[in-house]
């Protein structure tokens, strides 16, 4: 910089070492720039000794001075007395960013420039329609900040009359700036935080104040707190009060020391008739730890009121989730005689939120719980048709054996949640305890009056612990057999072979089974009486099916037995074929028909073809579904068992 003396003409900027007075580099005015050169002037600066920034119109570029290399230099003689050369590096052009034109340029800081800029009339190049102040980066170009100034007293309004000085200074902040125009000089200076903030405050943007002043430790003027209750009171007068609520803990602080600041906001918020807003933001309980300032008890009671009179699912949810920090006295009172004004207001006729009867009896049942009152909490949950707290209830403070004294109720109320609960309930480690839900106490408490119960429950037993089942089952095999002859009687042979040596009362099955109709599982009871003659005759006068016959006579293991037998089945088949209806070669007999039959299902239970039924009933050919009643089935049962035999 000592040696060189830089200037721009109308075409481009010109370097001259000064000590051997010749010019070592020119470099044009960029071509995209405006064709009126004398519009706007070309600012030059230098930022050190070897770097010069250049604003001119539409461009800012960077040019380095260096000292020329000896291989460079005795390249010739012409070469040799250039001790210096210079290069571009790096700039941008406006244009590219956002169209203005450069009125002066200073630095500001190591990677930003600030720019004195203009904004022309569209149709008359180098007047001003608009100045501005801005700091951008160094590379590329974008703003970092932009503000406007006022040109109205300037009598003449071309770019030529603004400029921009600065004096450099040790640090940024004590930089000082001027803008100079024809009849103003303008003194600038950087902005501290502070200013910043000010700034933020005037424009009314307290949340940006906030967020920008909570990390800045070094203000001199401000408090960041004292911002926050600023932006605290703006959000709350803007009605925005779930925002606001949301920065408390920022603001005012999560210690025991800012109970004070909490308290005096929640009621500001509950004069305003908004303080049920503030459930997702106070202090709870979480694994035993207050996460927040211990606010009074009586604050907490101001939200749950409010919580009650505008939404009754909110106000149990906080209540669950304040529990410990309210009185529960206080509220409990409170709830009891709404809940109970509303029974009566039901009773008399008056309309009522069922959906808000069942919350608030819950949660009536719930602030009985958290004072000790569990007899009367459970008789109020009782009450509360489908309360799915009533068996969680039940479950948290172990009330097996009340369970077991109401369990007919609770079937009443809740059949699901009832057999959950007995499958599921928490069983003592004492296993000399006795466990007052286990199968035999449930079987023995329903079997009299509650079949269905009882039978709902067997079935997720079955299903939930089979081991356990079985083991009921052979303790009450008697009453488990009933019950699957009325409930689902296709299991009913199953249960009667896995049974019948474990303490099934084989006479008391039979005779269910012959009351009932049930003709395979009277077959199976009488061969496990030893009466195993009159069961085949049941298959062959009864089900008329020799294919079962053979069957049944195979399963016994003597030879002895299996012969007697088989002379028997032909005693049978003869007396039972003279019965039958018809000629000889085409006799029938007559199915009663029942709802669920069909020609497949009939000829499958006697062991025909389907096409020989149809045929026998004058529906063979067709798709007729409907079924005669009765219908014929033809039946050769002295055939059947020849061919069977052969």
């Amino acid at each position: 910089r000592e040696n060189v003396i830089v200037w721009a003409n109308d075409t481009s900027i010109v370097l001259c070492n000064y000590s051997t007075k010749n010019v070592f580099a020119t470099y044009p005015r960029p071509g995209s720039s405006p064709k009126q050169p004398d519009l706007y002037r070309c600012n030059l600066f230098w930022e050190n000794d070897h770097s010069l920034i250049v604003g001119w119109a539409n461009w800012v570029q960077v040019i380095k001075i260096r000292q020329r290399a000896l291989e460079e230099r005795i390249k010739s003689v012409e070469d040799f007395k250039y001790q210096l050369t210079a290069d571009v590096e790096g700039g941008f052009e406006t244009d590219r960013v956002e169209k203005f034109m450069i009125c002066g340029l200073a630095p500001y800081g190591a990677d930003k420039l600030l720019i004195l800029g203009c904004i022309t009339e569209e149709n008359f190049e180098g007047h001003v329609k608009e100045l501005e102040v801005r700091i951008v980066n160094r590379i590329g170009g974008r703003d970092t900040y932009r503000g406007g100034l006022q040109i109205t007293r300037e009598s003449s309004k071309l770019a030529l009359i603004f400029s921009l000085s600065h004096c450099p200074a040790p640090t940024m902040a004590e930089s000082v700036f001027f803008i100079v125009s024809l009849r103003s000089v303008i003194k600038a200076t950087p902005c501290d935080d502070d200013d910043h903030i000010d700034h933020l405050l005037r424009q009314g943007q307290f949340i940006e104040a906030f967020e920008f002043a909570k990390n800045r430790p070094t203000l001199k003027r401000h408090v960041p707190k004292e911002i926050g209750e600023m932006m605290l009171n703006n959000l709350v007068e803007k009605q925005e009060y779930s925002r606001a609520a949301g920065y408390f803990r920022e603001v005012l602080g999560s210690t025991n020391e800012s109970a004070p600041a909490w308290e005096k906001w929640i009621a500001v918020y509950d004069r305003r008739g908004e303080s049920e807003v503030l459930t997702d933001y106070l202090p709870y309980y979480v694994n035993g730890t207050l996460n927040g300032p211990h606010i009074k008890s009586e604050f907490f009671e101001l939200v749950l009121n409010r919580c009650l009179e505008t939404n009754v699912q909110l106000f149990k949810d906080s209540i669950k989730k304040f529990n410990m920090l309210y009185s529960h006295a206080t509220l409990c009172n409170v709830v009891e005689t709404r809940y109970k004004k509303m029974r009566t207001d039901r009773a008399a006729g008056r309309h009522v939120s069922e959906a808000d009867l069942w919350i608030l009896g819950e949660t009536f049942g719930l602030l009985l719980e958290y004072q000790g009152n569990n007899s009367e909490a459970l008789d109020v949950l009782m009450d509360v048709k489908d309360s799915g707290e009533l068996f969680e209830f039940i479950k948290r403070h172990k009330l097996y054996r009340k369970a077991a004294e109401i369990l007919e109720k609770l079937f009443a109320k809740d059949k699901t949640r009832t057999i959950d609960l007995l499958l599921h309930h928490e069983k003592s480690e004492n296993e000399d305890e006795l466990d007052e839900l286990n199968p035999d106490a449930i079987v023995k408490k329903l079997e009299a009056q509650h079949p269905d119960s009882l039978w709902a429950y067997l079935k997720a037993l079955e299903t939930e612990d089979n081991s356990l089942y079985q083991q009921t089952a052979k303790r009450h095999a008697q009453l488990f057999a009933e019950l699957i002859a009325e409930k689902d009687p296709k299991q009913l042979l199953r249960f009667l072979k896995m049974m019948a040596s474990s303490g099934l009362n084989i006479r008391k099955a039979y005779d269910m089974c012959k009351r009932q109709g049930f003709l395979e599982e009277s077959v199976f009871l009488m061969s496990k009486m030893g009466h195993q003659e009159e069961g085949l005759k049941i298959i062959v006068n009864d089900m008329k099916h020799i294919g079962k016959a053979i069957d049944f006579i195979k399963e016994f293991p003597g030879d002895d037995d299996q012969s007697q037998l088989f002379r028997k089945l032909i005693e049978y088949v003869m007396e039972a074929d003279e019965n039958l209806m018809g000629k000889s070669g085409s006799k029938y007999f007559e199915h009663l028909v029942h709802d669920s039959d069909t020609w497949e299902s009939i000829a499958e239970k006697y062991g025909v073809k389907e096409a020989d039924v149809r045929f026998s009933n004058g529906a063979a050919g067709t798709s007729m579904a409907t079924l005669p009643r009765p219908v014929k089935v033809p039946l050769n049962m002295l055939g059947q068992l020849l061919a069977a035999v052969s």
